[in-house]
């Protein structure tokens, strides 16, 4: 997909956003993946979606990561979440946050349970809040804000 421009990317129908392998969207520059629109993104299969990198998880926009399903948000390994900033892991919603398991909870922690708001913490099944490391885990080395990230208004 190197060859496609973000114009062209932008215009995608879901069902052809759908069909993208793995391959595909982790071929993907950071400009064509910001091309996206979120209806694109919640149309990527679990297999496509769960291919991106650390860096292509932090690379998406707000619109795009609330987008995403918590069907696909579950499939995010330990490394993607670190890609995470903790006030993108405040903004996942409480039925995202319920595609994830304890190990998943675990890699979002920065430092005990401060990362999670107060609803977030009362959606969580007994199993994700054992998975809140109380002396903290290792985090992305990004700072709090992470990069520059303006909403976006694609629909």
């Amino acid at each position: 997909m190197p060859g496609l421009t973000q114009d062209q990317i932008a215009v995608l129908s879901t069902t052809q956003t759908a069909g993208l392998s793995s391959t595909a969207v982790r071929s993907l520059a950071p400009t064509q993946l910001s091309a996206l629109a979120d209806t694109q993104i919640a149309a990527l299969t679990t297999t496509a979606i769960g291919g991106l990198s650390f860096d292509e998880v932090g690379a998406l926009t707000t619109t795009q990561l609330a987008a995403i399903t918590p069907k696909q948000l579950g499939v995010f390994g330990v490394s993607q979440l670190l890609g995470l900033t903790t006030t993108e892991v405040a903004e996942l919603t409480t039925t995202q946050l319920g595609g994830l398991g304890a190990t998943q909870i675990e890699a979002l922690t920065l430092s005990g349970a401060d990362v999670f708001t107060p609803t977030q913490l009362t959606a969580m099944t007994t199993a994700q809040v054992r998975g809140i490391s109380a002396q903290g885990s290792a985090r992305s080395t990004r700072p709090a804000s992470g990069p520059s990230r303006a909403p976006s208004s694609r629909h």
